[in-house]
């Protein structure tokens, strides 16, 4: 009897690992919220090219096809077409001209072409523009969202990943604590009590792990759908971000964001857009005027003219638009000013929010330090402390303490970590960088 071949080892497959720059930049391709928002920027140039046509002549056709119900009948008197020395009068004597009930066809085309409205033509184009500009900015102010977002989420799966190696070194501290203590136990150096409060906290440790695995899982979700992922396609991060930090001056900083800012040229381009709204209200209160062509012919019914053509000057104008059209000028230079204030006290907050940030990130990087420190204290107690528990020389009590210090002193530089990366985020956001 043949022997089957024992079958291969399954091994898990192996994740290409996602670095920061790579999540970003996948995020600014894929993210809907950012496609949209592209999208707003396309709808805007469609707007900005059906305004521009408006400057071009307009041209309308009507074309009607009648069936005459009744007959048309028409009275032409004694001598209404002039009385001649060599005729007489023409008609000579009053005629009654009737036509048949048939089809008649009415055509009449124009040809207009704006004259006065040309220059509101011209503001209403710049008024498109601008809104083009405004979705831009709200282009780039969805992308650095974005990409503060999914900077955010990739450090905090970080921060998970660094607590879960914290957890899983505990996790082989107290089973080699476990080892040792039931070995004591059975020569009864170590109470009974002693060895369950171990295991229960082995148990703890467990129990923490299974807890953050799954979170890690629910922020790897989170952070599919902000990289445009399908969520069920898993992936690993790349090595944590470099924690050096570029200083830069504080007022450069300030400086970059007044001129960068994606909400100051915003706020910027729509006082400039109720400016041009203003302009043009203040147009719409003189005539309109316009050249006109025209032509129409009437199709079926012989005494009536077949051609008829002309040109001439159209004008439109209202005198109560002209009072209408002064109130609303009147509301557009209060929306302007209402405008500015808002863009001065936006400046305001702006600088208020890149001096905080800077603080901030000041703050934090002195915070990882300290935590760095406490770190490396932290571990060499437990050394210390472990290795004269397996010499019978510490109490189990202080082992214990000391692995809990050393937990906490873990988590502590992990957080400074993490603070310290959100930290730069924060920052570039709030001096506008893409």
């Amino acid at each position: 009897m043949a022997i089957a071949e024992e079958a291969p080892a399954l091994r898990p497959a192996v994740l290409e690992p996602v670095t920061l720059p790579q999540a970003v930049q996948s995020s600014l391709d894929n993210n809907v919220q950012i496609k949209n928002s592209r999208l707003d920027v396309e709808i805007n140039d469609a707007k900005i090219s059906s305004a521009r046509t408006r400057i071009f002549p307009e041209f309308h056709m009507n074309a009607v096809g009648l069936q005459l119900l009744a007959p048309l009948e028409f009275d032409f008197n004694k001598g209404v077409f002039g009385n001649f020395k060599a005729t007489g009068p023409i008609p000579a004597e009053k005629i009654n001209v009737t036509t048949d009930q048939r089809p008649v066809l009415f055509l009449n085309t124009s040809l207009v072409q704006p004259i006065t409205q040309i220059s509101r033509i011209r503001l209403a184009i710049r008024q498109a523009e601008l809104s083009k500009s405004i979705a831009q900015q709200k282009y780039r102010l969805q992308k650095q969202q974005v990409s503060n977002q999914v900077r955010r989420a990739y450090y905090r799966i970080l921060e998970s990943e660094d607590n879960l190696k914290v957890l899983d070194s505990t996790r082989q501290m107290f089973r080699e604590i476990e080892r040792v203590s039931t070995n004591y136990l059975a020569n009864k150096m170590v109470l009974p009590a002693e060895l369950l409060e171990v295991k229960q906290q082995l148990a703890n440790v467990e129990y923490e792990t299974l807890k953050l695995s799954n979170a890690i899982a629910n922020q790897k979700e989170e952070l599919s759908r902000l990289l445009g992922r399908d969520i069920k396609n898993d992936f690993q991060l790349a090595h944590t971000p470099d924690t050096k930090l570029t200083e830069m001056d504080l007022r450069d900083a300030q400086g970059r964001a007044l001129t960068q800012r994606a909400e100051l040229l915003q706020t910027s381009f729509q006082t400039q857009q109720l400016d041009l709204e203003r302009r043009i209200r203040k147009q719409q209160q003189l005539p309109q005027m316009s050249l006109v062509m025209n032509y129409f012919s009437i199709f079926g019914a012989q005494i009536l003219p077949k051609n008829v053509i002309f040109a001439g000057l159209l004008v439109h104008w209202e005198p109560m638009e002209t009072l209408r059209k002064s109130y609303e000028i009147s509301e557009q230079k209060k929306l302007i000013q209402q405008s500015s204030n808002s863009l001065k006290d936006l400046q305001t907050q702006i600088l208020i929010e890149v001096n905080t940030t800077h603080r901030t990130l000041q703050e934090c990087k002195q915070f990882v330090q300290v935590a760095a420190l406490g770190r490396e204290l932290a571990a060499e107690k437990l050394r210390v402390v472990s290795n004269k528990y397996k010499e019978k020389a510490a109490l189990l009590k202080d082992v214990l303490q000391a692995q809990k210090d050393l937990t906490q002193a873990d988590n502590r530089a992990t957080q400074a970590t993490l603070a310290l990366w959100t930290a730069r985020a924060d920052f570039e956001k709030a001096i506008g960088e893409d």
